[in-house]
């Protein structure tokens, strides 16, 4: 068994983007404001003061942002990996834009590949969780709610009423698919918050 412990902090905004903000030119700090906060520059460096001088491996990170923590072995780094190769594979087209010169015009499968990087900056920070629990989700569950009662309804059109047994599997699917239903209301499971969030952007 692997004694090397999960990565947990995860970051909301990716490192290289974030070296274009550090103090000075090869510098590996940043200043992070966090809005829910009251400004405060005065107090020492310490958890009162915002903004807050930070590393920028810590800088803009979550904890169990892109975790599957409901099943039963929580897995903390598959999708932060995922994310993470994803990024790396933007950061030589983000070089030659910033380096740029006349004769080195993006090609086709560049343009793609920042083009998702962009989405994925857009789809990876905790807002766009929330925008998901408020309007996508509930709108989700709604349809997979209509489609599961058409297909009870169709089932049910088929069953030979005659036949206790059929009768007594449909009220079993009936109770299921209630119960799954219930579930998804209550909170979007993690493997498909995370699954939607990486198709999104042409990666699974």
């Amino acid at each position: 068994m692997s004694n090397v412990k999960p990565k947990r902090s995860h970051h909301a905004i990716p490192v290289h983007y974030l070296k274009g903000f550090v103090e000075i030119g090869g510098a590996t700090y940043i200043w992070e404001y966090q809005k829910a906060k009251p400004f405060d520059r005065n107090s020492k460096i310490g958890s009162k003061q915002n903004p807050y001088r930070k590393h920028i491996r810590n800088a803009g990170t979550f904890k169990d942002l892109y975790a599957v923590k409901d099943i039963a072995v929580p897995d903390f780094d598959t999708y932060e990996e995922k994310i993470k190769v994803f990024e790396d594979s933007a950061i030589p087209i983000l070089k030659k834009i910033q380096h740029y010169l006349s004769h080195k015009i993006l090609t086709k499968e560049e343009k793609q590949i920042l083009s998702r990087y962009i989405l994925l900056m857009l789809k990876r920070v905790p807002a766009e969780r929330e925008r998901h629990l408020k309007l996508v989700w509930p709108a989700a569950v709604n349809d997979v709610e209509d489609k599961t009662e058409k297909m009870l309804n169709d089932y049910a059109d088929k069953l030979d009423l005659s036949d206790l047994s059929q009768l007594v599997v449909y009220e079993k699917l009936k109770d299921e698919a209630a119960k799954i239903i219930e579930q998804f209301r209550e909170a979007i499971p993690d493997e498909v918050r995370l699954s939607e969030r990486c198709n999104h952007v042409g990666y699974t």
